[in-house]
């Protein structure tokens, strides 16, 4: 299941779903989010962004549909969260001046190869 998650009340949700790795790193973006655009805000239409974290290629194929082209390397940077032992990946897409797109993948195989490349280097 993709998760959309835009503010701290909406990751809340989900606090005893996610690993705490993944949760605590999707809370401080949020977080900030919150404090810079609202937390009130409208994260489809507002300025801002929304942590997307993807459990299945299923996943990654919406996110290539209805987000960004994360198969053609359209990432500003890609990085293992810490302590995860390399499983969980971040990936940050900037899609303008007022909006960006953090993607958690939970598991180091179902990320692009385009995006294993920049971890590897």
């Amino acid at each position: 299941m993709l998760l959309k998650i835009g503010t701290v009340e909406q990751l809340q949700k989900y606090k005893n779903y996610l690993p705490y790795i993944v949760y605590n790193e999707a809370f401080k973006i949020v977080e900030t989010l919150d404090l810079v655009y609202g937390a009130d805000r409208n994260v489809d239409s507002s300025a801002g962004g929304v942590v997307l974290i993807a459990e299945t290629l299923e996943d990654v194929e919406s996110i290539e549909k209805e987000y960004t082209r994360v198969s053609q390397g359209r990432h500003e940077y890609a990085e293992f969260l810490p302590d995860s032992n390399k499983k969980y990946v971040k990936s940050l897409h900037i899609q303008n001046n007022d909006f960006a797109i953090d993607i958690i993948y939970m598991d180091a195989s179902i990320v692009p190869i385009i995006v294993l490349n920049d971890l590897e280097n």
